[in-house]
């Protein structure tokens, strides 16, 4: 059992030209996951994608505090653990909803805004077998760091990428992994409007 939360992101803050200070931004964004554990990429695939969606409230110019979801969807199959006896494979899905929060600092660097985050998710964790009556479902606590940068498209529109790392440790284990661990690294592209 496998997945990973962790959890969504934003963008910077850039002054408009008549340096109006930005006071709300909504962002949307796609991710490429790659987890720490080879057991879940055994099962799942190395890479999968998962989607952000986060609002930020800026309590200072250069700081928000901010709160989202990040949704991670993966079909997979069974691995053989042991002698095989026979060919047999059980076709797998996984389903990770994270609710997240946390602050984020912006440099300016020229047009360009750098930022740096530091937040706690909460995430719901499902594992189904799609030919048997098998499902399990557990969830956690986890943590999340990122770094990043965006650069400004217009007055209200910024795009912007960032690197992220989570993890989640489930308490739980398997014939694969004796405590299943759901962190991992995270490219992520996204945009945000910003009010």
């Amino acid at each position: 059992m496998v997945a990973v939360m962790t959890l969504a992101g934003l963008s910077g803050l850039q002054a408009s030209s008549n340096d109006r200070p930005v006071r709300l931004g909504i962002s949307l964004a796609a991710g490429a996951f790659r987890a720490d554990q080879g057991s879940v990429r055994s099962l799942y695939g190395v890479v999968q994608t998962p989607f952000h969606a986060q609002v930020d409230v800026f309590i200072l110019r250069r700081v928000s505090v901010f709160a989202g979801f990040r949704y991670l969807s993966s079909d997979g199959s069974t691995r053989i653990v042991g002698p095989v006896i026979a060919e047999e494979q059980h076709p797998l899905r996984l389903r990770v909803s994270s609710f997240r929060a946390g602050a984020c600092v912006f440099i300016p660097a020229g047009r360009f805004m750098l930022q740096a985050a530091i937040g706690g998710s909460y995430s719901r964790v499902r594992e189904r077998w799609l030919d048997l009556p098998l499902d399990a479902a557990l969830g956690g606590p986890g943590l999340f760091a990122r770094l990043g940068a965006g650069y400004p498209l217009g007055r209200n529109w910024e795009i912007f990428s960032r690197f992220e790392y989570s993890t989640l440790a489930t308490g739980e284990g398997s014939l694969l992994e004796p405590s299943v661990s759901l962190g991992g690294a995270e490219a992520v592209l996204g945009l945000m409007f910003k009010i």
